[in-house]
């Protein structure tokens, strides 16, 4: 059995995550493979200590799956030039996953409550919205005042969105370790009402919401020195209509939006300046929830496995 896990970029609500707020993400593919085989000593593709590591130990010391699990040999593969900000860890902690949810359904908010505690368990403290989206799939809405999430499509559709990598990489987990959460507590008030607004607003409303979203996190010091110079270089490209920096310190991943007419043109514009596209709206793809609702409640058979 294959799963494919999408990659993710927060487009509103990065660190207001942090704090209880709610949270736009994309999902795009075509993301991370997971592979399941049979191995007589397996070594899972993860650190020890991440959160995926001390799931895996929790699980494969586990009477109840041990048996089932501890031969299980997990292959990650990239199936798109990651450099870095689309969820490698996140895939990697819904890898250690899959196997228990394929033989008991569980409720996202206990998946999500556990991934925090494990979180905090290897020093990182992570919202566990990212793992929302590659889990939901799509364009990823976390109601943060609801503990709600709902999976919907691009609903700009006369707009596109493109995502470049900026070649940068900051280490979200240290990042996220030595921020101040009292520092960053209002800033739901801010970015809530822009997650509301693509629900609710006109496209032009949230396109203007989004680069908003961009200004206050770079006001408080929140974006890094490259990415706001290559925001303020992308901007300059005609029909552009907004860019942002996006996760944490927006240095991984810039989300630009424009007319869908105008979007094979930006790419070509965004070619010649070496960057390399991610993903575009056409990109869009479920989370693994929809590949796991097909295998509920199972017991680990061989077609769970390949090779």
């Amino acid at each position: 059995m294959k799963y494919t896990i999408p990659a993710k970029t927060f487009l509103i609500g990065e660190y207001s995550a942090l704090v209880g707020g709610s949270v736009l993400g994309l999902a795009t593919g075509p993301g991370f493979e997971v592979k399941y085989s049979k191995a007589m000593e397996a070594t899972p593709p993860f650190h020890t200590n991440s959160p995926a590591g001390l799931l895996w130990n929790q699980e494969i010391t586990d009477e109840n799956s041990a048996d089932e699990l501890k031969n299980i040999k997990i292959e990650i593969v990239e199936l798109f030039n990651n450099l870095g900000g689309f969820g490698r860890s996140t895939a990697e902690y819904l890898s250690a996953l899959i196997p228990s949810l394929i033989k008991k359904n569980e409720d996202f908010v206990q998946i999500r409550k556990k991934y925090q505690e494990l979180s905090l368990k290897s020093g990182a403290g992570a919202s566990g919205a990212d793992l929302a989206i590659q889990y939901f799939g799509n364009v990823t809405i976390v109601n943060g005042s609801k503990n709600s999430y709902s999976s919907t499509g691009w609903k700009l559709t006369d707009h596109d969105f493109i995502l470049v990598s900026t070649g940068q990489k900051v280490k979200t987990h240290e990042h996220v370790s030595q921020l101040d959460l009292k520092l960053i507590q209002t800033f739901p008030k801010f970015s809530d009402a822009i997650v509301d607004t693509y629900l609710t607003g006109s496209a032009e409303d949230f396109i203007a919401g989004v680069s908003d979203w961009s200004n206050f996190l770079a006001g408080h010091g929140l974006t890094h020195s490259y990415s706001s110079e290559l925001k303020k270089a992308i901007l300059k490209i005609e029909n552009v209509l907004c860019a942002k920096p996006c996760g944490a310190l927006g240095a991984d991943v810039i989300a630009i939006i424009c007319k869908k007419e105008c979007s094979q043109s930006i790419q070509n514009e965004l070619a010649s300046l070496k960057l390399i596209i991610q993903g575009t709206s056409a990109d869009l793809m479920p989370g693994v929830h929809s590949q796991l609702a097909n295998h509920a409640n199972q017991q680990i058979s061989k077609d769970f496995y390949v090779g």
